[in-house]
């Protein structure tokens, strides 16, 4: 049974179950599970995706969270939103557990990452909390969680990983600025984005969207990063995720060239 508890305005799902079904929910879950491994098609997201249509979502702390507003923000072509204004299907480890297949929707504006009941629609936004959110997966688009902050003091919250090696990760901000403005009889919200790009290197954090940023990271390289920049210069103007993913290959990850 889903309940809207307006107390703190969470939504939250609750219901108990018998002894008795939960042992019939098991043993259903298990021969699900040992019929789809005899097709030698199983895998991971499947296996948590049967348990939980199975089961249901009355015991998923996923949806226990508070309840998300959207604002009207009148006849405008952009949002908030990553990609787009709509659920999209995604990955999430949430609290330590993985779930397959959720309806998310990230905020850019609000870095804020929303959720609706994947079996059960009400039409209700849930907030996750972001404290227990330690990464997600949007149309292939992976997001971490990063609590640490500059020395400024900024906190950077969800941010894309474009290449990883061995902890050392490059990162992709995404912001969405809201700007309002009176059309006609309406007050109309635009968007405007900006994207920044971050290095976890040797456990620091770098603002990496220059050359002089790098160059501050990697000091003994001051030539070879001017003649990367320079041999790839139209790279930078027009598709800078391709050139910052060769740059981190070239001087952090060097064996992938």
């Amino acid at each position: 049974m889903i309940k809207n508890n307006n107390k703190g305005h969470n939504f939250s799902i609750s219901k108990r179950y018998t002894p008795i079904q939960l042992v019939v929910f098991i043993l259903i879950f298990f021969s699900t599970l040992w019929a789809q491994g005899q097709t030698n098609k199983i895998t991971a997201p499947k296996v948590y995706s049967t348990f939980d249509s199975i089961v249901g979502e009355q015991n998923m702390a996923l949806y226990n969270g508070p309840i998300f507003k959207e604002r009207f923000t009148g006849a405008s072509d952009t949002h908030a939103y990553f990609l787009e204004n709509n659920f999209l299907k995604g990955d999430i480890v949430f609290d330590g557990q993985p779930y397959f297949e959720q309806n998310l929707k990230y905020n850019v504006h609000l870095d804020e990452l929303l959720i609706t009941p994947k079996f059960n629609p009400t039409g209700l936004l849930v907030r996750l909390i972001k404290n227990k959110v330690k990464e997600f997966t949007i149309n292939g688009h992976r997001f971490i969680r990063l609590p640490s902050t500059f020395r400024d003091g900024q906190q950077y919250g969800y941010l894309e990983v474009l290449e990883s090696e061995e902890g050392d990760l490059l990162l992709k901000k995404y912001r969405k600025k809201s700007v309002q403005s009176r059309q006609e009889s309406q007050v109309v919200t635009e968007y405007e984005e900006s994207i920044d790009y971050i290095l976890l290197y040797r456990g620091e954090l770098f603002e990496a969207n220059t050359k002089n940023q790098w160059s501050h990271v990697f000091v003994g390289q001051k030539k070879e990063l001017r003649g990367f920049f320079k041999q790839n210069r139209i790279a930078f103007k027009t598709d800078k995720d391709t050139f910052f993913k060769l740059l981190f290959n070239k001087f952090v990850n060097p064996t992938e060239l």
